[in-house]
Order: C-alpha cells, then structure tokens, then sequence
C-alpha cells in the first residue's frame, strides 16, 4: 500500500489550526541556488500561509555569501524577541560552514532540533513514527535498518530509538553504508529488515530483489525504486507525497510546540 503523505501532513496541520497560533515570527535562511532547499520553501511558505504564521525569508546570493555574513545574521534572529524559531534551509554551498550555523542555534528557536541543545525530537524523527502510527505497525521485535549514515534522518532516528529501546522493545536497528550495500553482510542485513528508512542520496538505490516481502519502506528522498518496489512491500512512501509534506508539517508542529500553542510530543 502506498502511503499518502500529504494526506497525513493535512491531518497534522488540521490538528495545529485548532491551537493558537503563535504571535512570533518563524524565519528561514537560505543560500540561493539548491533546487531542493527551494521545493522545501515553497512548501513551508504554503503551510505558513495556511496557519496565518509569520513566515519570513533571509535570502543570501550564492556568489556573496559566506559563513560569517549568514552567522551574523543567525544570531540577529535568534537574540530576537519577535522571533519563534529560526530554520537554515539545506543544503548548503560547500563553501559554508554548516555545522557551525547548525551549532549556533538557540534552544528556543531551534524548530528543526539541530543540535545536542535542541528540547524537541528532529522532524525526521517524527516523520518516522508518525508514519509507523498511521500504518498502525508496533516496532516491538522489528528489524530496522537505515541506509546511508544521513545526519538529518539516520543518526537522529537511531539515537532515537536507541534511548528509547526498552519501551520501543524493536529487535534490532542498523545503519548500513549506501556504498557498501554491494557487500553480502550489508545485502542480507537489508534483506532481513522489516523496515527499511532509505536515505541515501542515491537514485533507485534499493531495489525489489534487495528486499523481503512485506517490507516497510520509508523513503526519504529517490533512494527507492518506487515502481519496482511497491508491490513487494506493504507500506512504501512514493517520492512526490510521501516523507515530504509530513517533514514540512513537523517543522510547524515543532514551531508550535516552541513557543507554547502545543505541548512538546513526539507525534502532533
């Protein structure tokens, strides 16, 4: 079955337009030029127009731009009383620091939990579980395995579920390296997981024969080979409408829980 993400992100921003909306302003900073940081803004402007939040755009030239000019301006923001929570879209130009930006957000405004200070759980994360919530599949005695070593979707969904494996009770969770999935350990590994997070980078990376019927597929991205692999697995999220919109909606239910319109949960 094929997962409706913006189905779900709808629900989410339903369940947000009942709250108050927050007086504060949520900005985004952005580097001109990366295709994807741009469909994400677009998406974030749409959702922010919906809920009637202040939404606001600080928009660098790529040919000017450098870690200190978009750092000032970072911490401009996040001194800002009138400001609820600040968003550094990614990627990046390689050019630009990233882990000192991520590092400088406060704990206040950091809707996207950046950094070890963050106090909610990362969008990605809440991605994950609110997916494994509307498919109705418990993670006690699963296998789970995430390829590729991605900083804002495998390591925060790992340290995740590794604080809370006692509760989650999930039987195993494994990070395998996108480019070694060629190897027999890492191909049987895949192959045993009931549920596979996909992340990659890497276009129609994971394939029907790498996978085991009736697999959970969560595609965060193109890693999945979606019309070869969806009638092999139960559940599979497609590449347009799928992770998407649910990451976009988490974003403002993270900015809602921040500045007091909901309480901190890990699913909204």
């Amino acid at each position: 079955m094929v997962v409706d993400g913006r189905a779900i992100a709808r629900k989410i921003i339903k369940r947000l337009r009942a709250q108050k909306t927050p007086a504060k302003t949520l900005v985004a900073l952005i580097v001109d030029g990366a295709s994807s940081a741009e469909k994400f803004l677009v998406q974030k402007e749409k959702i922010a127009k919906k809920l009637g939040v202040n939404f606001k755009i600080c928009r660098f030239s790529a040919l000017t731009a450098t870690t200190e000019s978009i750092l000032k301006s970072l911490r401009d923001y996040c001194g800002s009383e009138n400001v609820g929570g600040v968003i550094i879209e990614r990627p990046l130009p390689v050019f630009i620091d990233v882990r000192m930006l991520l590092k400088e957000i406060t704990p206040a405004k950091n809707v996207e939990a950046v950094n070890e200070l963050a106090l909610l759980v990362e969008p990605a994360t809440k991605t994950f579980f609110t997916i494994l919530s509307e498919i109705k599949r418990d993670l006690a005695g699963q296998n789970i395995a995430a390829i590729g070593r991605s900083e804002t979707v495998a390591l925060p969904i790992g340290r995740f579920l590794n604080k809370e494996r006692e509760r989650l009770k999930y039987q195993s969770f494994t990070i395998i390296p996108a480019r070694e999935l060629y190897k027999r350990a890492w191909t049987e590994c895949l192959k045993s997981a009931d549920i596979v997070v996909a992340a990659a980078r890497i276009p129609n990376l994971i394939t029907e024969e790498k996978i085991k019927e009736g697999v959970v597929v969560i595609d965060f991205g193109k890693n999945v080979d979606f019309e070869n692999c969806k009638n092999r697995a139960s559940f599979i999220t497609p590449p347009h409408g799928g992770v998407g919109p649910i990451l976009v909606a988490h974003v403002f239910s993270n900015f809602y829980a921040l500045n007091g319109s909901t309480p901190f949960s890990l699913i909204c």
